[in-house]
């Protein structure tokens, strides 16, 4: 079943100036989109009986009624060894439960090794898929020098036009300067702005087999914004200086496949912090300069400055690195990967959940709860864009270039950073409890976050890696003494005691385009125990006993290591009713 909400909302409005006639009056729109989709799978699936009843794990063919030849048949030693390919009997027998006093239940079949009814679930693994998307568009214009009427438009020229009253984005310049609609006023300094913003959220969730659920998410943000000098020259002449463009812009990428890239961080070898993605990511440089070389007619053989690249996109150039870059972290073939700075399409990051263990009927002697999870994030982000001001263009492809060092093309965005952010937390955790009521915890998590800096060439790269081991045991209704009003009373409340044992390594590491030899920038090791005891003693009094130790271990010599340790007795009491 699909469910599908569109949602349109459009605004108006006219900021009249009538101490300076002259300068016209300003007029602004706002259009706001919103579609939220959400699919049911499970309702499409279930309208077929054959599909419900292999989603939910029940026999095919119906219970024969008691007294009928086929329930006569079923109860023939030979007809109950037969089943069909799905697993069911060909005779629908019933299994007493072990254990039952009497009740005549029959046991619910096991199809978990039926290979037939699994291949099928598989293909019914998609059970629900969402899709918001929101889109936020506005225009300002300054100097509009003629009189709305009626719903903010006069009708008499039709300015600014109806589609323009109810929300329309279309560009409105080239109307304004051909009927002349705009104040010819040289004094008019105020700017034209288009802003664009746009959220897309995609969620998916698939359930290969029972209790094993995958979770699909991608993202997409984009902050846009342009601005413009919109008005009249000295001649009464409309013209348009100083375009500017600006804005922010996140995606989600896949970047698995350099996550485990290999670290050495022992400084008595060669490959001391040395990375192959980072060497892939220098040669990948030289194959992006050929494919952008080759589709700007402005570039002609070699370099001048750097002779093994081609003209105008030299080892340094800002339209080599980000592409390089992109392709090289993502693990993409740097002859075929996007040669801009803001990829298109998201690519899906995901979760992944298991909590079918405790339905064995071995594993419900032994545990209440256990789950085994995974999840993986990666955003791809370009902070704060502006238009390079000094960017021309010429036969379809850049023209403008450095004239005094490296004789490359200016790009046209100016862009300070780019980052990938990269999680995963955890890689694998496992969180059980006991039939005694003892809990344990065990998470491994790794991270990695790319800071380039565009302006010196340079990537700032910061692992971790974290260890945690957690384990807690909960005495129920304990028995414990507390003298109240001279009185010693002895309550029954839950008992928790927990250890919490974490080891996180982080390392910063800086690297510089054809330069010097990595350089470690901070990072060290931090071992943190934590026992304590909690005691509910009643609805407003809450006893907790702690002890926290934490060892911080560097990894360069300009800092020093350092030992915290702290505890004691700490006794909240709620006031609020």
């Amino acid at each position: 079943m699909i469910h599908c909400l569109d949602a349109y909302e459009h605004q108006r409005n006219l900021q009249d100036l009538p101490s300076a006639d002259s300068l016209g009056a300003t007029i602004q729109n706002s259009r706001a989109q919103r579609v939220n989709m959400n699919l049911n799978m499970n309702s499409l699936y279930f309208k077929w009986k054959l599909l419900k009843k292999i989603a939910q794990d029940e026999p095919l063919r119906d219970k024969p009624k008691e007294g009928s030849k086929a329930d006569s048949a079923s109860k023939s030693p030979k007809s109950l060894q037969k089943k069909d390919q799905f697993g069911d009997e060909t005779s629908e027998k019933e299994q007493l439960k072990a254990g039952d006093k009497g009740r005549n239940e029959p046991e619910k079949p096991d199809y978990s090794f039926n290979i037939p009814r699994q291949l099928i679930k598989m293909m019914l693994s998609l059970k629900t898929a969402s899709l918001n998307l929101s889109l936020n568009e506005g225009t300002v214009i300054p100097g509009f020098n003629q009189t709305p009427q009626y719903l903010g438009n006069n009708f008499d020229v039709d300015a600014p036009g109806l589609p323009f009253v109810f929300g329309d984005q279309r560009d409105l310049r080239p109307t304004i300067i051909s009927r002349r609609w705009l104040a010819t006023d040289t004094n008019l300094n105020a700017l034209y702005v288009n802003t664009r913003n746009l959220n897309l959220q995609g969620q998916a969730t698939l359930e290969p087999f029972k209790d094993f659920r995958i979770q699909v998410n991608l993202t997409k943000m984009q902050n846009y914004r342009f601005q413009q000098n919109f008005r009249a020259d000295a001649f009464g002449d409309i013209v348009q200086l100083n375009s500017l463009e600006s804005g922010d812009y996140s995606i989600s990428v896949l970047t698995w496949k350099t996550m485990f890239d290999r670290l050495e961080m022992d400084p008595n070898k060669p490959e001391y912090l040395q990375s192959d993605v980072f060497r892939q990511f220098e040669a990948n440089r030289l194959s992006v300069a050929e494919r952008l070389a080759a589709l700007n007619p402005n570039s002609v053989g070699r370099g001048s400055v750097d002779s093994l690249f081609p003209d105008g996109y030299s080892r340094r150039s800002l339209d080599v690195i980000v592409p390089a870059f992109y392709a090289a972290y993502t693990g993409g073939d740097p002859t075929r990967a996007d040669l801009g700075y803001f990829p298109r399409i998201p690519m899906p990051n995901w979760r992944l959940t298991y909590n079918g263990l405790v339905q064995k009927p071995w594993a419900k002697k032994i545990f209440q709860v256990f789950t085994l999870n995974h999840s993986y994030r990666s955003v791809y982000s370009v902070s704060n864009f502006t238009t390079n001001l000094i960017y021309r263009e010429q036969n379809g492809g850049a023209f403008s270039r450095d004239t005094v060092i490296t004789r490359d093309f200016y790009p046209k965005y100016q862009v300070a950073q780019i980052t990938i952010s990269e999680q995963l937390a955890p890689l694998i955790g496992v969180d059980a409890t006991l039939i005694n009521n003892i809990s344990f915890r065990v998470e491994y998590k790794q991270t990695r976050t790319l800071t380039l800096t565009l302006i010196n060439a340079r990537l700032n790269e910061a692992r971790n890696t974290e260890f945690t081991l957690g384990a807690g045991y909960r005495i129920t209704r304990a028995q414990l003494p507390f003298l109240i009003n001279d009185k010693q009373l002895a309550t029954r409340n839950d008992l928790n005691i927990r250890m919490d044992i974490n080891i996180r390594n982080n390392t910063n590491l800086l690297r510089d385009l054809d330069g010097s030899e990595p350089q470690p920038s901070g990072g060290g090791r931090n071992v943190s125990v934590k026992p304590s005891i909690d005691y509910i003693l009643n609805d407003r009094i809450n006893i907790r006993l702690f002890y926290d130790y934490l060892l911080n271990t560097p990894f360069i010599s300009t800092t020093y290591a350092n030992r915290q340790t702290s505890g004691g007795l700490l006794i909240r009491f709620t006031i609020a009713n």
